[in-house]
């Protein structure tokens, strides 16, 4: 039971570092300004009440997804291309 525990709490330490990259390198390209931190708060919220491995997957691949899709400025797409 704690090594579940322990190894969902590393699992989740890790998904919020990968969303953080994605964010990162995603933000400088957003059209509406705070889209990015917007969806980045609810993805930590989300990550926290993940109670298993696999729902923890979930969230992680749909916000992946989320931040992806936000839509991006034209200007900044090609400046960053």
């Amino acid at each position: 039971m704690v090594i579940s525990i322990f190894r969902l709490g590393i699992a989740k330490l890790s998904a919020l570092d990968e969303l953080e990259r994605e964010a990162q390198r995603t933000r400088p390209l957003e059209l509406e300004k705070g889209e990015h931190d917007r969806l980045y708060r609810e993805a930590i919220g989300a990550i926290a009440e993940a109670m298993s491995l696999a729902s923890l997957k979930k969230v992680v691949q749909g916000y992946m997804g989320d931040l992806e899709q936000l839509p991006k400025n034209p200007e900044a797409v090609s400046r960053h291309s």
